[in-house]
């Protein structure tokens, strides 16, 4: 992804940190009702986000989405803008890009990412494919499971291999403004890969079935549905993936997170 000829790539971000835990075992754990706010080795885990996108030098102006209890912790020092939430998380994203006025690219990344690192956004965007209008990262199986072997993972299979997607994706507002329709079915479906397999239709899903859609093929296909150019990047960097969902992955994540600093 390129803005101008032999210039760097760049992009305004938006951090989905709104919503409220669904999981009452996992709320119990960590004593809060807003994932952004679960604590990872004393800080929110929105902050590790929100340092990592403004260390990376691809990214611009960062912007959170959530509730105004974020005011209140380190992530306003960082982000040049908090604003309260919406209703759900395609009004957020919405929100956010009202935020970003003049933004060409704009980054969504989910608040549950703690491992994330500068250089795996820069790596993403810098590597995203120039003539696409919405890109999603995708990790290959032996890169997951080389760094979390012992988590469950969701693959798809293709004729490439075998891939799991990750929790941001990469996108020019003015066409993802114009088929928001679209978009809301995306997130009311994205949390089954099998939903969104379905969206594609009956002869696609069929494909999908039997490990016959390669990673263009998927790309064109969201192509045809949206209006938009859809691409697909495989990154190698897992901590796109290594969302925080479960009690367990506290602990896992700031273990990884200790051993970064020794």
């Amino acid at each position: 992804m390129s803005d101008a000829p032999g210039a760097a790539p760049q992009a305004d971000a938006v951090i989905l940190a709104g919503g409220t835990i669904k999981n009452p075992d996992f709320r119990q754990a960590v004593g809060v009702d807003c994932r952004a706010l679960v604590s990872i080795l004393g800080r929110p885990m929105v902050v590790w986000v929100a340092e990592a996108l403004k260390a990376s030098r691809t990214i611009n102006r960062v912007v959170v989405m959530g509730r105004p209890a974020l005011r209140d912790t380190a992530v306003a020092g960082i982000a040049d803008a908090i604003v309260e939430e919406g209703v759900d998380e395609v009004d957020n994203l919405f929100r956010g890009i009202a935020a970003l006025p003049g933004a060409q690219h704009v980054l969504l990344v989910s608040a549950d990412l703690p491992l994330l690192t500068p250089e795996a956004i820069d790596d993403f965007i810098e590597g995203a494919p120039a003539d696409a209008e919405i890109i999603f990262p995708v990790c290959e199986r032996a890169d997951i499971e080389r760094d979390f072997p012992d988590r469950k993972w969701v693959f798809v299979g293709t004729p490439e291999g075998h891939y799991t997607g990750s929790s941001c994706f990469l996108f020019h507002p003015e066409p993802v403004v114009e088929h928001r329709e679209w978009v809301q079915r995306v997130f009311d479906a994205r949390r089954s890969v099998w939903k969104l397999i379905t969206m594609w239709g009956k002869r696609f899903t069929l494909k999908a079935l039997f490990h016959q859609v390669r990673l263009e093929d998927a790309a064109a296909r969201v192509s045809e549905l949206l209006g938009i150019r859809g691409g697909v990047y495989v990154t190698h960097f897992t901590e796109l993936c290594m969302d925080v969902d479960k009690a367990s992955d506290v602990a896992f994540v700031e273990e990884r997170l200790q051993q970064r600093e020794k």
